[in-house]
Order: C-alpha cells, then sequence, then structure tokens
C-alpha cells in the first residue's frame, strides 16, 4: 500500500560540463523509495532556484521550461493518485507509466475502447443461439440439428475465455481508471459463462441484462451520461437511484431496492477485482417491505376445481394452475417439467424430482392425488407428446392473463397467478395442514428456511384449530382449568352468559 509521494527537481553536479553547466534531475520518493530521471536541459547553477524549484529569468523560453517542469509534477501526481491505495507502487513503475505517453494515450492503449460493444456482441450471440436451441426443440425436422448447436455454444464458451484472456491487460491496470459499465458489463459476461456452464439460469441472465439497462437510463436521466467512473460514484448514487426508481419510473419499493441490491452486487465484483478498495454503497441498507402473501383459501381452491369453463384452453390453465398449487412449482419449473422428472418414491407413489430454475435447489415431493391424475389426464395430449411435457403450459403472460379470466369466472377476489398457486400450496395446503416448515422448504426448493418463514404467518383456520386443540387440552369440554386430577374455575356463581349480553344490551 502506497501512502506518500515526494517530487523533487535538483541540479546534478556531478555531472557537470565544461562549460560549468549542469543537468537537471527529477527525483520520485515513494515512501522513502526513491528513483531519478534526467531533463532535457542543462543550465548554470545561478541560472536555478533550489528552494522555489524553478528556472530564473523572464526570457520565454525559461517560463516554457518552468512549465514543463510544473507540468511533470502534476502528471506524476495525478498517475499516482490513479494507483488504488491498496495497490504497491515502486518509483521506477510511477516513471516507466509516465515516459510511456501521456495520461489520456496510456488508457486508450491499454484499455480496449470497444470493450462494452464486444460484450453485447457476445450476449447476442449466446441469444440467437438460444433462439436456434428452442426451435430445434419445437420443430425437429425444420429447425437446426441439436449436435451443430451444442458445438456453437462450446465455440460461444471459448470464445468468451479467450476474450476474458486478452481483457486482463487493462483490467489488471492499476493505473486505468474502470467505470461503472465496464464493472457492469465484465459482471455480465462472467455471468453468462456460468450460464453456459451450467451453473446459473437464462432466466436470471436476461433479468441481469434488463437491469444493465435500467443502470445506463439512470446515469442518461441523473448525469446525462452513459457511464461513471467507479471512484467517483458516493453514497448518494444509491438514494438517487432509488428516487429514480420509485418516483420517475414508478417502481415500487421492493423492486427498486433490488435494483440496487444488483448495483451493490456488480461493485463488489469491481472490488474483488482491485478496482475500487471498498464498495462506496456498501453502507446503504436495502430495506424491504414484507408483502402479504396473497393465498387461495381451500373452498376457493375447491371452487375453481369444480368450475365447469365448456372452454378447452381455459380449462388446460386452470389444471396446470391446480397442479402448481398441489406442487409448490413455480411457473418456470411446471413449464420445464418432463417425463424424465417422474419416478417413483420410497413410498411406491409417483415423486417429482427437479431443480428450482431460480436457486438451482433441488425440489423433490411425492405427488398427492389430484396433481398425479393431472399428468395422467395430458399424458397423451398432443402438446405434451410432441414437445415431451407433463403439461400443456402456456406462454408466462398468456398463462397469467388466462388466469384473470379464470378469477373473475370462479368470482374470487384475488388475482391468479403463478405466484399465487405457489403461495397456497405453501400456506394453505402445506402449512396449515401441519407439514413442518423444513419439509415445505425442502419441497418448496428454498436455499434456507428463513425464505419459508414469510409463508408461515398463521392464519385464522389455523389459529383456530391450534386454540381450539388447546382449550381441549387444558379445559376439556367444560369452562373449568383441568391440572391433574383437580379442576379450577374463577367463579363457581358467574352469571348466565346470555342473561348478562341481554342486559348490556337493554342498558345501552
Amino acid at each position: 500500500m502506497s501512502k506518500s509521494l515526494s517530487i523533487l527537481v535538483y541540479l546534478k553536479r556531478q555531472k557537470k560540463d565544461a562549460d560549468g553547466k549542469m543537468p537537471l534531475y527529477v527525483r520520485v520518493t515513494i515512501d522513502g523509495d526513491t528513483a531519478d530521471f534526467a531533463l532535457s536541459r542543462r543550465i548554470l547553477p545561478d541560472e536555478w532556484s533550489q528552494s522555489k524549484q524553478r528556472c530564473l529569468g523572464k526570457m520565454p523560453e525559461t517560463l516554457q521550461f518552468n512549465a514543463k517542469i510544473a507540468k511533470i509534477k502534476g502528471d506524476l501526481t495525478t498517475l499516482f493518485d490513479r494507483i488504488p491505495v491498496t495497490e504497491v507502487v515502486k518509483p521506477k513503475q510511477l516513471i516507466k507509466l509516465y515516459h510511456g505517453t501521456d495520461l489520456e494515450k496510456e488508457q486508450q492503449l491499454k484499455k480496449d475502447q470497444h470493450f462494452h460493444q464486444h460484450v453485447l456482441i457476445i450476449i447476442d450471440r449466446y441469444l440467437t443461439l438460444k433462439n436456434k436451441e428452442k426451435k430445434a426443440r419445437t420443430t425437429p425436422i425444420a429447425g437446426p440439428h441439436p449436435d451443430r448447436i451444442a458445438e456453437e455454444f462450446d465455440a460461444l464458451i471459448r470464445l468468451i475465455e479467450d476474450f476474458l484472456q486478452q481483457s486482463r491487460t487493462w483490467m489488471d491496470d492499476p493505473v486505468v481508471d474502470k467505470t461503472l459499465m465496464d464493472a457492469q458489463y465484465t459482471f455480465l459476461l462472467k455471468f453468462l459463462y456460468k450460464v453456459l456452464k451450467g451453473t446459473a439460469s437464462h432466466e436470471t441472465f436476461r433479468k441481469w441484462v434488463s437491469t444493465k439497462n435500467t443502470f445506463l437510463g439512470f446515469l442518461e436521466y441523473r448525469y446525462k451520461a452513459d457511464d461513471q467512473p467507479l471512484k467517483t460514484i458516493p453514497l448518494k448514487f444509491a438514494i438517487d437511484l432509488h428516487e429514480y426508481l420509485t418516483l420517475t419510473n414508478s417502481i415500487g419499493n421492493n423492486a427498486a431496492m433490488k435494483y440496487i441490491k444488483n448495483l451493490k452486487q456488480v461493485i463488489d465484483d469491481a472490488v474483488i477485482q482491485g478496482w475500487l478498495p471498498q464498495n462506496p454503497l456498501e453502507s446503504f441498507k436495502c430495506t424491504y417491505v414484507d408483502p402479504e402473501r396473497q393465498a387461495l383459501t381451500l373452498d376457493e381452491v375447491a371452487r375453481v376445481i369444480a368450475h365447469d369453463f365448456n372452454n378447452v384452453r381455459l380449462t388446460e390453465v386452470r389444471d396446470v394452475f391446480i397442479f402448481c398449487c398441489f406442487t409448490g412449482f413455480a411457473y418456470q419449473e411446471v413449464y420445464n417439467l418432463r417425463p424424465r422428472d417422474l419416478s417413483i418414491g420410497i413410498d411406491k407413489k409417483n415423486w417429482i424430482n427437479t431443480n428450482r430454475n431460480k436457486t438451482k435447489n433441488p425440489e423433490f415431493l411425492p405427488l398427492l392425488p389430484i396433481a398425479d391424475d393431472l399428468i395422467l389426464k395430458y399424458w397423451s395430449h398432443p402438446y405434451c407428446i410432441k414437445y415431451k411435457k407433463l403439461l400443456p403450459v402456456n406462454s408466462n403472460q398468456r398463462f397469467n392473463e388466462y388466469l384473470k379470466e379464470i378469477g373473475a369466472l370462479c368470482h374470487i377476489e384475488l388475482e391468479l397467478t403463478t405466484h399465487t398457486a405457489r403461495h397456497t400450496f405453501a400456506t394453505t395446503i402445506a402449512i396449515e395442514h401441519d407439514i413442518p416448515l423444513k419439509i415445505v422448504s425442502t419441497m418448496l426448493g428454498h436455499r434456507t428456511q428463513r425464505t419459508t418463514e414469510i409463508y408461515a404467518r398463521a392464519s385464522k383456520p389455523a389459529i383456530s384449530r391450534h386454540m381450539s386443540a388447546l382449550q381441549e387440552k387444558l379445559f376439556g369440554d367444560g369452562r373449568h382449568l383441568h391440572v391433574h386430577d383437580k379442576t379450577y374455575s374463577i367463579d363457581p356463581n358467574l352469571p348466565d352468559k346470555n342473561t348478562t349480553k341481554k342486559a348490556r344490551a337493554a342498558a345501552k
């Protein structure tokens, strides 16, 4: 860690020439370590002021050289200041950087000015491949051959590896200022590499691309620029971003906090790479309003099951929704379900074993009869056979649009979504029927039990059921407290409850 810089210009008296002139040298000292380099100038001793660090005289040439000395000192100081405090730099290294070229040209040479564009090209190539992959899966005869697509994905992986290696020159150079978009595009590229390696999801990657676009919109709105140097980002940056999202874009608090959390993650990655000594947003605490998880009651679930829609489209959407209500699968998981995900469990029942698309955590659960029956119902469905699916699932947008119709037809006030179905399974089907939280957490594919606890708010039916059981244990079928073999009451001569109510009503 380099802490102090000193620059001294002096006459080197040991190299006096025949005319009595001496060369001027610059001495750079960093934390007690020194190195010198010569200036292209020789002068007589009486033409130099050591205390003022300048040549004496008013001649234009003298004034010009004094300006050059001031610029040299300024450039050296600027180079030193641009080096992160966590980096150790020696005087010889600083001098070498100075002699290489001026500061702006140094950065132009070392930093790939087209890095952002190259990343966007790679992302576009990846998304094109994903579309090819989807076409090959949906139209296997007309679409491209799967082996060919796999080869293109492998080539893309190698391209990213090579590109990251080539970019190391400017990425690892402490002199080159890094920007927020440098950090964002580097993060995107590394995340895409994880997706291609199977350790991150395609859907999450798409959200990160959207996040990048949101950050660009904020930079344009707040700074009238398309980027911002990392070292100039203040804590207020997060506050301004929150106001931009909630007030200008009308985004809810929780969604805005999620964006800020993502921003902090990007800058944390920049800190890990040595681009910053610490995250300037570290002290900003993301606070969330814990929303009430909306779930259907068992009566409402039964009403949806019993309704005759007289419409194939709505019937299929209803069936998928009910399947989610009895399994807890999110939209993406139920969309991806295939026959290979079915297996016979230790109880000889059908089980589903898959990975949570969002967290990559395993989800496995035995199927309740109604969910098992729905798989049987659609086993020979043309769509399921053609695309090797367990259920005929529409696109997410269309699916939620059809659910709105279903909710209206079934006279359900709560908005029906795939999230509603997942919450219904966790709360109404599982927790309210005394399934332990740990088991529910495993079936939902949560990373930690804390995530599941948001569903564990006691409902009125659950409170009533448990308090009734408690009353039975403590009071039996009467009003006396039972302790061992004895009974206790407040007052055996209490007035009749109905008589008391009538008397109070009459008094009013």
